[in-house]
Parts: structure tokens; C-alpha cells; sequence
């Protein structure tokens, strides 16, 4: 026997208590826009995700404040859309990871960051590439259908599947698929606008009672059922590298030998749109720069050897000769003379003085040979007289 689940009495039940509700759905459309955008209802899918209106209200503003348009939300990091919306945010670096993946998808298969070739194409084929967008999920895609294009449909997430559980409606063991396919098969189109409305007002009930603990709704119903042996839905999968300009769609690049696509790049969080293999280019060694030495001062000499002219030589060899201090005393043996090495004007004072010794040398060996020549001939005159 087939188990419904959920439990139809029951939840009759509820869209009677929630028919009347109203809730605040938010959008990133402008006032007089004619038409919604798409991409604004990716976003805003993305936002109410497993989230209340009122939390996605509060972050649609935001990101509206701090971004330009959808093309520079599409080229932020994971952690700058994080601190846009805030790290407390439930969910927050899933959430902006595959919104990330999402965005950058829609811009490799269009080279745009828009929705707008759909609305001329079909509703099977409009289903059809919104729920094939990569990394996104069945409420998104349902929610972006229904904001942007008037499908007849009824976004469930795991929290509202949760949160009727909670009131004995669902099944213990029901999952957001066989939830999701059940509302479309017992939902007329003309009532999904209607239940849509009540199951937002419904599931924002729940997490109030809840508290501070609304955002564990999802990880409760996940628990359950991984206790159970249910395969819960599959975490964000790996990132998927295509090749250059390929328009390849999402989910058909080649798997490798463990059902995952193969991943050229290991970083875990960023989508390139182009791979280009650069040549390495080696910093130019700049030289250091070195300051100019001082100008050396000049030592003039002249005057050091004018000075050393005028002392005798004898002086300076015996200033050179001077026994070192201590010398010797009674009963002990003379102390070692020790030679100083003479310095740079000593030597300059000697060379000056033997050199002017020796040009009194030579003179005197010039002058005596006239000397006595000269008196030779005063001789030899007076001895002829």
C-alpha cells in the first residue's frame, strides 16, 4: 500500500487557518518596471531559500545598496556576497556560493547576465533551462518560474517540508521531492498562488516558534532521514571548469571514474570563465642604488718637507733609536730597544734632509777642483816673476 506524503485532512486544514494571509513577498524590481526580471527572481529565490520573507526583504536591500547591477553581484567572491548579507545570514556561504555558480552559468550560455531570451520560448522549455542552471536548486528554480514567468507552481524547500511535520502533516520520512510532487499533482493551477501564499505564511510561523533555532528546521529534517537511510539531497557538488567559449549546457561536461566532473582546477569556490596559460615573466633586477663616495681631502706635502728640511738628520735617526720606556735598572738585564716604525712625515723629513745633504756634497766636489786650478796658476805666474 502507497503511503501519501502527506496527509490531505490535514492539510486542508491548515489552508484554511493560512487562505487569508498575505505575506510581503520581496522582489528587486523596480516600481515601474513593466514586466519582472528574471534575474531579479533568481535572486530573490536564492534569498527566501530556506529563509522568511522578512530575512530576504532585509538582504535584497542590502545587496541593492552595495551593488550596481546583477553583472557586478555576479563578479563578487563568496565572501564579499557573505558580508553584504551577513555572516548570521542561515545558510550564508552555501547560499552565496550557488548563487555565484548560478549567475556565472547563466553568463557563459547567454554572454549576459539576463533571462529575457526565455520569455519568447515556451513553458516546457522555460522549465526546462531554469531547472538546468548548475547548482541550482528545485525551490530557486520553482520560485523563479513563478515570480518572473507566472508558472503554475508550488516552491517547497526543506523547511517548509520540516515545519509540516512538525504539525503532523507531512510524513516522517517524506523528502522535498515526493513533497514537491505531490502539490503538483493535487494542486489545481488556478489554487497554486493561493497555497504558495498560505505555505510562506505557514512556514514564517513556524520558524517564529521556533526562535533562534529556525534556521535548524533543515538540518532536523536532514538528520531524520540520514538516521533513517534516506539519501538526503547531495551537498553542493564540485566545481565544474569548461572549456574556452564552449556554451556548453550546465551538467553535460565529462565525468570521471567517480560520477564527478572532472575538475581541472582544485580551488574549491571560484567558477573562471577563461583559462589562459600565460607566460611567466621574471621581475626585472633593478640595481641598487648607491650614494657617491665622499671626495678624498688632499694631503698636501710641500710644506711637511720644508719643515723636514730645516731638522739635521742626525736628530731624526737618533729620535728613531730611543729605548722603550722602562728601561734597564740594577740587577736586571737591559730591556730590548724597540724600533718604531717611523711615520709618513718622519720619512718625508728624512728623505728632504738627505737630499739637501747630498746637493752640499756634490756642490763642494764641483767648487774644489777651480779652486785649485786657479790658485795653480797664481803660483806658476809668481815663480816666473
Amino acid at each position: 500500500m502507497k503511503i501519501d506524503p502527506i496527509r490531505a485532512t490535514k492539510f486542508a486544514t491548515m489552508l484554511k487557518k493560512f487562505s487569508s494571509a498575505q505575506p510581503s513577498i520581496p522582489t528587486l524590481d523596480p516600481p515601474d518596471a513593466e514586466a519582472p526580471d528574471g534575474i531579479g527572481a533568481l535572486i530573490t529565490g536564492f534569498m527566501m531559500w530556506d529563509a522568511t520573507p522578512a530575512l530576504a526583504t532585509t538582504a535584497l536591500a542590502a545587496i541593492r545598496r552595495e551593488t550596481v547591477d546583477f553583472n557586478e553581484l555576479r563578479v563578487l567572491l563568496e565572501g564579499e556576497v557573505v558580508s553584504i548579507i551577513g555572516a548570521k545570514y542561515p545558510h550564508a556561504f552555501e547560499r552565496a556560493e550557488r548563487l555565484h555558480r548560478s549567475l556565472n552559468d547563466v553568463y557563459k550560455r547567454q554572454h549576459r547576465t539576463s533571462l529575457d531570451h526565455l520569455r519568447s520560448l515556451g513553458r516546457r522549455e522555460q522549465r526546462t533551462y531554469v531547472e538546468g542552471i548548475s547548482c541550482i536548486v528545485p525551490f530557486v528554480a520553482h520560485r523563479t518560474l513563478v515570480g518572473a514567468f507566472q508558472h503554475p507552481l508550488v516552491p517547497i524547500d526543506d523547511t517548509t517540508v520540516e515545519a509540516l511535520h512538525m504539525q503532523g502533516i507531512a510524513d516522517p520520512l517524506a523528502t522535498t521531492d515526493l513533497v514537491t510532487a505531490w502539490m503538483h499533482k493535487h494542486v489545481k493551477a488556478d489554487d497554486a498562488p493561493r497555497v504558495h501564499r498560505a505555505l510562506l505564511a505557514f512556514t514564517e510561523d513556524a520558524w517564529k516558534s521556533a526562535g533562534r533555532s529556525g534556521f535548524r528546521l533543515r538540518e532536523n529534517l536532514r538528520d531524520r532521514h540520514e538516521k533513517s537511510g534516506i539519501v538526503a539531497r547531495p551537498k553542493l557538488p564540485p566545481e565544474a571548469v569548461a572549456p574556452v567559449g564552449d556554451g556548453v549546457p550546465a551538467g553535460t561536461q565529462p565525468l570521471n571514474s567517480g560520477g564527478m566532473p572532472n575538475r581541472p582546477s582544485a580551488h574549491p569556490t571560484r567558477v573562471p570563465l577563461q583559462i589562459v596559460a600565460r607566460p611567466l615573466v621574471r621581475p626585472l633586477a633593478v640595481a641598487p642604488v648607491v650614494a657617491p663616495a665622499p671626495p678624498v681631502a688632499k694631503i698636501e706635502i710641500k710644506p711637511l718637507v720644508k719643515a723636514a728640511a730645516k731638522l739635521p738628520a742626525k736628530s731624526i735617526e737618533k729620535s728613531s733609536a730611543k729605548p722603550a720606556q722602562g728601561g734597564s735598572k740594577q740587577g736586571k738585564k737591559p730591556a730590548k730597544l724597540v724600533k718604531s716604525k717611523p711615520s709618513v712625515t718622519a720619512r718625508a723629513k728624512a728623505l728632504a734632509a738627505s737630499k739637501k745633504s747630498a746637493k752640499k756634497v756634490t756642490k763642494r766636489a764641483v767648487r774644489s777642483p777651480v779652486k785649485t786650478k786657479a790658485k795653480a796658476k797664481v803660483q806658476s805666474k809668481s815663480k816666473k816673476r
